[in-house]
C-alpha cells in the first residue's frame, strides 16, 4: 500500500512588520496609511500580523523518476498564525500519521509525536523563506458553475503573475496548473489566502523548487 513520506521540513515565521513592507512593495505605494483599504478592497484583508509557514518535502512510497529514486517535492503545506498551523497541519494530519498514510522519514509514528514535532518546528523557524514558485492544481472544469468558479478565483488574484498551463494526469485527468512565482512574502501569504477562501486548505506545491 502506498503512503506519503516526508523527507525534510522547513519552518519559517514571517514577521507582520516585513509582511506590511512587502504589501507595500506588491500595491507599490511609500506610504502605509493606504494599505488597510487596498488590502480590504482588492483582497478582503481586515488586518496582516505574524505569520508561520511549514513546508515539506515529501513524495508517495510508490513513484519513482526515471533514475530510479523517489519522487519528492516541496509543498507548503500551512502559513498563518502559530495557532492555525498548528491546528491544519499538526492536529487535522494527526489522523493520517496515526494510521501510516503519512510517515515521516519513512518510519511510523504516533499522533502524539506528530503534534510535538510540527509545535517545534513552529517554534523554531528559518529565516523568512520565500519559495521560487508555488503551484495550486485544480480540475480544468467542466460546466459553466465551475468555470465561473475559477474566473472569480484569478481576479481575486488581482495584481500576481500567474502562469497557467493545462495537463493531463496519470488517469486521464484535464488539469489546471496554476504556478505563481512570488517576489516576496506577502506575494506567498496572498496566494495561499486566496486559494483557501475559494478552494479550502489545498496543498501548494512546484517540481524543483528552492528558497531564497
Amino acid at each position: 500500500m502506498s503512503y506519503e513520506i516526508i523527507y525534510r521540513t522547513k519552518s519559517s515565521k514571517i514577521p507582520e512588520s516585513k509582511l506590511r513592507k512587502d504589501a507595500m512593495t506588491h500595491f507599490n505605494i511609500g506610504d502605509v496609511t493606504n494599505l488597510p483599504d487596498l488590502l480590504i478592497s482588492h483582497y478582503g484583508i481586515y488586518s496582516l500580523r505574524d505569520m508561520h509557514a511549514i513546508y515539506f518535502e515529501c513524495g508517495a512510497s510508490n513513484c519513482y523518476d526515471s533514475d530510479n529514486k523517489r519522487c519528492r517535492d516541496w509543498i507548503l503545506a500551512g502559513i498563518g498564525s502559530y495557532d492555525d498551523v498548528l491546528l491544519n497541519v499538526g492536529i487535522n494530519w494527526a489522523m493520517d500519521i496515526e494510521s501510516g498514510c503519512i510517515k515521516p522519514q519513512g518510519r511510523w509514528s504516533t499522533a502524539a509525536s506528530w503534534v510535538k514535532k510540527v509545535s517545534s518546528d513552529l517554534s523554531n523557524p528559518n529565516e523568512t523563506l520565500v519559495p521560487s514558485s508555488l503551484m495550486l492544481k485544480l480540475e480544468t472544469p467542466n460546466d459553466w458553475y465551475d468555470k465561473h468558479l475559477l474566473d472569480v478565483f484569478l481576479a481575486d488574484l488581482e495584481g500576481l503573475t500567474l502562469e497557467i498551463e493545462q495537463r493531463k494526469s496519470f488517469l486521464g485527468t484535464l488539469n489546471n496548473h496554476i504556478t505563481l512565482r512570488p517576489k516576496n512574502s506577502f506575494e506567498v501569504f496572498l496566494f495561499h489566502f486566496v486559494t483557501k477562501k475559494h478552494y479550502g486548505n489545498k496543498i501548494l506545491n512546484q517540481e524543483n523548487v528552492y528558497f531564497f
